[in-house]
């Protein structure tokens, strides 16, 4: 019996139409496999695919100026009731070929602090030019500080970090002092090129040097954030070993079809996502092989 399946290809596809459905942007000239990892980037950006409540903590260092805290406040109240922080986002956030590189490269993200509607675009509030550094995680979110564009690289932004919550960061053990440290400028100028320069070095709170490396990991030579690009990896290492378990039961399937009476050749194979369950399914027949909770 021959059989023919590309469950990541056939993975590929559906998250593409999904991002399609959304309205979002993206070039067609690009790869399957970049538009998957940056939609992973696009979701972190917004908090997931569900918004959810989350604790807010405040950095020790942390000033806003008086013409920002209206909207501050405003931001606030959505990350603490779970609301969609879309509005706050950059206008380019439906843009998957845009790449934020501080978001990539350390995971810190901005949101503006406008209080009102954007005139040119009333799904945003209004762009400011202080903008709020923060951490977002699953259930908490970072307050760093506020920041100006353009401190994309700017070393305070994890120094505060570490001051307040070493553990968002990760120390290397045994290492004390890099050999060069670049300029905000040269990292900013190396990131531009796709070029990391993951490892950052610090003072603990007792003023020891450490050198850690940022919650985001570092960027790829494509610019693309290391940890979707693992998240990526991951998944469709998963889909080979479905492929490979299919294989090892080809025997059983095709006992199966016999009882049915009969036995398509090629058997092909398709991975589809319906009822919020992804299966496998015999495309000649419509059978469903397996079911499976995620992929």
């Amino acid at each position: 019996m021959n059989i023919k399946m590309d469950f990541v290809s056939d993975w590929q596809d559906i998250i593409i139409g999904d991002m399609t459905a959304q309205g979002l942007r993206f070039s067609n000239s690009e790869s399957k496999e970049s538009l998957v990892i940056r939609y992973f980037t696009h979701l972190r950006k917004k908090g997931g695919q569900v918004s959810r409540p989350r604790r807010v903590h405040w950095s020790r260092e942390f000033v806003c100026p008086l013409e920002q805290l209206k909207g501050l406040k405003k931001l606030v109240d959505v990350l603490e009731k779970g609301k969609d922080i879309s509005p706050y986002l950059s206008t380019r956030i439906d843009d998957i070929s845009f790449k934020d590189g501080m978001f990539n490269d350390w995971g810190v993200l901005h949101l503006h602090l406008g209080d009102r509607p954007y005139k040119k675009d009333n799904r945003f509030i209004d762009r400011t030019g202080p903008l709020l550094f923060l951490y977002l995680m699953t259930d908490d979110a970072y307050l760093i500080n506020i920041y100006e564009h353009r401190d994309w690289t700017k070393k305070s932004v994890l120094q505060t970090v570490q001051y307040n919550w070493p553990e968002l960061l990760y120390p290397l053990k045994g290492v004390i002092k890099l050999s060069h440290q670049y300029t905000e400028k040269e990292h900013a100028d190396l990131r531009k090129a796709g070029i990391s320069a993951i490892a950052q070095e610090l003072r603990d709170v007792n003023g020891n040097t450490i050198v850690v490396l940022p919650h985001g990991l570092g960027i790829t030579s494509s610019g693309d954030a290391m940890q979707d690009v693992r998240c990526y990896q991951k998944s469709v290492d998963k889909l080979h070993k479905i492929e490979e378990d299919v294989l090892k039961d080809l025997g059983k399937l095709q006992e199966a079809f016999k009882g049915k009476g009969y036995v398509p050749d090629p058997l092909l194979l398709k991975l589809i996502h319906e009822d919020g369950k992804w299966r496998v399914v015999e495309q000649n027949t419509g059978l469903i092989i397996r079911d499976y909770s995620t992929c």
